[in-house]
């Protein structure tokens, strides 16, 4: 019972707290200037006309808030976005991923779409599936995402001894591309366009700076912000 009730009245709590924050807030600042230098309006019908315009305010942010969605990040502050294999003979390089609404998505998967080196395209039309750390689990390629939880998306894999770069590929990695090119081949910032998707949610994606001047400790693997 107490199983089926804590979620409703967390809604409600999160209800009635999002919409007194609304009505308290920056919605207040313009009707209280409003009712000081209006002749003839009574003060009870500003107080209504502020809850009523609060209360769709904090409905459209609930909903906004519940409408499935990814929030993906990667960048060198992020602690999981780099991390080495058990013995220190990979380093993988990983996007965080992270869904905003209330509900858990299932069934969640990135793929790499592309690959720049400047502003030639050197990988296209060849989308590789991404797993989900790690990538050894049985759900890695069909994850279920929940909410305010971070989850990390695989998407490439230093090789520490050889120097070598690889798309981290579910089942073993791949270095190069359909024609047997090897894609990293010139030292440089590389490109990268990644995307994720999930069961009734609208595919993200995600532009990532990879740096690479052969040697993996100063590697590195950054979001492309939006100009």
């Amino acid at each position: 019972m107490r199983n089926r009730v804590m979620p409703w009245l967390s809604i409600l709590f999160s209800a009635f707290g999002g919409w007194w924050s609304a009505m308290s807030g920056a919605i207040s600042i313009p009707l209280a200037f409003l009712g000081l230098f209006s002749n003839g309006a009574q003060p009870k019908w500003w107080f209504a006309l502020l809850a009523f315009i609060a209360l769709w305010v904090c409905v459209l942010r609930m909903a906004y808030g519940n409408f499935p969605k990814f929030r993906l990040s990667c960048g060198t502050n992020i602690p999981g976005c780099a991390v080495p294999n058990d013995n220190h003979t990979l380093k993988f390089l990983r996007v965080c991923v992270q869904t905003t609404c209330m509900k858990e998505v299932e069934n969640c998967l990135g793929h790499l779409t592309k690959i720049e080196k400047n502003g030639e395209i050197i990988f296209d039309h060849e989308s590789r599936e991404l797993p989900f750390a790690p990538s050894t689990s049985s759900d890695s390629l069909a994850k279920t995402v929940f909410p305010r939880t971070p989850f990390y998306l695989d998407v490439l894999a230093i090789d520490n001894r050889r120097r070598l770069i690889y798309i981290a590929t579910k089942g073993g990695c791949a270095a190069n591309d359909k024609s047997g090119k090897y894609i990293f081949e010139r030292n440089g910032e590389y490109t990268l366009h990644v995307s994720v998707s999930g069961k009734g949610v609208g595919t993200s994606s995600i532009r990532l700076r990879f740096n690479w001047q052969g040697n993996p400790e100063t590697a590195s693997l950054e979001q492309v912000l939006p100009s």
